[in-house]
């Protein structure tokens, strides 16, 4: 089977709680006057056209302006959008036109701009294009003329550093230390060499995505006749990935090779134990295989190992009557039987809302509102929208819906992580923060408010805005207020903590986020007794960053969600090649960072 390396919009047959469906538009061009129409839909609407020969350069100082012509057939209202606007230039959506006045500070290159006009109904495009800022100087001494990447631009993380100036550069006056590169970690390792007016910083290697970066000329460059620059030079740019998902190809070569062995291992007919098959189907086997059916678009084998996998599942539940540890409670597989042929039935779903620990709010009394509870609260909250999407009433305990409780409960899990006051968690093993269980009730939240929204609920009617919680006995007394209106608010801004503030090491001051030397970056597995990084669990944590990127536009978001999937991916084979837990986990919720990332995409990028 040739699978394609590229961003793939996922059809999701299932459900929304397994992945939701989106497709590819289709374009055509007329080859000849720089419009691009696309293909109509089947109701007869037409697409708008749109055309124009925007200028390739402006002056500093100058005003640039362009107006594209576009009409539509059927006189429908118009609106624009673009692409990759330049941050000195400003854009009408009512009219498509660019315009702005370029400053020194903007000089450079500006490329892969995209005009569109919509009807609302379908899309055309002018070709991309780029436009040059010029200096308006006039150069009586060496100046510099020229930067890659642009001031405030984005580049991508293996670019090269190039600063040219009006004459030829002396290269005895090149030095790390007249020229040097530099992010929120200090100095960035590389090479310098001059190409006639040029200087080229090469980097070691590839720059850290999602970083800030500052360039710094210093005034004692000269050029061969012995002018010097005079006055210091700077400017910066940030990092990030493109369109492409990053080493999407390696996740695929861990699904075809480790996908028959872990899935043939659940072979009712097999040599192997129910108890062995139970450890191995962690995570969920069944929803493993049914998201690979989704994803290469082929019922089988996948759908035979879902099935499998399933009845293991399932023997444990029959067995222990549904009472499972809140810890298995991963209802995914058996939700996504009962939506592709019900196999599984609604009693069933609801005995797994109800019967294992942790279902009742009464079990959780004092403790509920503890980190240490999180991981069985969010599997808890999933495991009632499973028992809701199959058909069942919201369940109420006492006067009002056990979600009414649990919501408040994981908000005081994200307040003791954020805040590192672990006073309400019991004394049954150590405070820590571990960017997994993050995960989970990230999972969690996202799965209800995807929920509430469908029913067109408030999603923030069970949420609680300000922590702590009081949990009796003083426990609040002389604590952090933390105030989050909305779910969103909470998980942004622990999602944005977790990467640029959470501390592994406090005595070496070693943050928790690590970038690699390939772009990406892991998490050290907990902030206490953990002495090394987990790339095998980036694949669980990249969905909310992905999620939040599509929810908020941020495009920091984006960028670290990329390079944790990019490490999580890398490593997914390896780590697959351990156990079939290590097998489900890779590929538990990573189908969501593709479709949420794809929709971020589509909401962001054209603004």
């Amino acid at each position: 089977m040739k699978i394609q390396s590229a961003v793939r919009k996922v059809i999701l047959c299932l459900a929304p709680m397994i992945l939701l469906s989106g497709c590819l538009s289709a374009e055509t061009s007329d080859g000849g006057n720089g419009a691009v129409t696309p293909v109509p839909p089947s109701t007869g609407n037409s697409a708008p056209t749109i055309s124009g020969s925007p200028a390739a350069s402006v002056t500093v100082g100058e005003n640039y302006s362009f107006s594209p012509s576009a009409s539509d057939p059927d006189g429908d209202t118009l609106t624009f959008q673009i692409s990759n606007l330049p941050g000195w230039a400003s854009f009408d959506t009512s009219t498509g036109a660019l315009s702005g006045v370029p400053t020194l500070a903007t000089i450079g290159m500006y490329p892969d701009i995209r005009i569109s006009v919509s009807d609302a109904s379908t899309q055309s495009s002018l070709p991309q294009f780029g436009v040059e800022v010029l200096s308006n100087e006039v150069v009586t001494g060496m100046a510099v003329s020229g930067q890659q990447p642009s001031e405030n631009s984005s580049a991508d993380v293996g670019t090269v550093v190039r600063v040219t100036f009006t004459s030829a550069v002396n290269p005895g006056s090149v030095s790390s230390t007249s020229v040097t590169v530099s992010d929120r970690n200090g100095s960035v390792g590389g090479s310098l060499t001059v190409e006639g007016n040029t200087i080229v910083f090469t980097p070691s290697n590839n720059l850290d995505i999602g970083m800030f970066h500052s360039v710094q000329v210093a005034s004692s460059v000269s050029s061969t006749s012995g002018e010097s620059l005079g006055t210091p030079f700077s400017w910066s740019f940030t990092t990030s990935f493109g369109d492409a998902i990053p080493e999407l190809a390696a996740l695929e070569v861990t699904m075809l090779d480790q996908g028959p062995r872990w899935g043939s291992y659940m072979d009712p007919a097999g040599p192997n134990s129910q108890s062995d098959k139970f450890f191995h189907e962690f995570y969920g086997t069944a929803n493993t295989f049914q998201r690979f059916a989704d994803y290469f678009g082929t019922a089988e084998p996948w759908l035979t190992y879902a099935d499998w996998g399933n009845e293991v599942f399932r023997t444990y539940l029959t067995n222990t009557g549904y009472t499972t540890q809140g810890l298995r409670r991963f209802t995914h597989g058996m939700y996504g039987e009962f939506v592709l042929d019900d196999s599984v039935t609604l009693q069933e779903l609801e005995m797994l809302r109800d019967n294992p620990a942790f279902s009742r709010v009464s079990e959780g009394r004092g403790q509920g509102g503890s980190e240490h509870r999180s991981r069985p609260v969010a599997l808890a909250v999933v495991s009632n929208i499973h028992a809701e999407r199959a058909g069942s009433t919201r369940r109420i305990e006492g006067n009002q819906a056990r979600l009414e409780t649990f919501l408040p409960w994981m908000g005081s899990h994200l307040y003791e992580w954020r805040t590192g006051d672990y006073r309400g968690t019991p004394d049954v093993g150590v405070p820590r923060f571990a960017p997994f269980m993050f995960a989970l009730t990230a999972h969690s939240l996202i799965t209800y408010i995807e929920w509430e929204r469908e029913l067109g609920n408030d999603e923030n009617q069970y949420w609680r805005t300000t922590y702590p919680m009081d949990y009796g006995q003083g426990t609040t007394a002389g604590a952090q207020t933390v105030t989050w209106p909305t779910i969103i608010d909470a998980l942004a801004d622990v999602a944005e903590w977790a990467v640029l503030e959470a501390t592994h090491d406090t005595s070496q001051n070693i943050t928790m986020w690590q970038p690699d030397n390939q772009g990406y970056a892991s998490f050290y597995y907990q902030t206490s007794n953990s002495p090394s990084l987990a790339p095998g669990l980036n694949l669980m944590i990249a969905p909310a960053y992905a999620w939040l990127w599509k929810e908020t536009g941020d495009r920091r978001f984006r960028d670290w969600a990329d390079q944790l999937f990019g490490a999580g991916a890398l490593n997914s084979l390896s780590a697959a090649r351990n156990n079939g837990k290590l097998f489900n986990q890779q590929f538990f919720l990573s189908f969501d960072y593709i479709k949420w990332r794809a929709e971020g995409d589509e909401l962001w990028l054209d603004q």
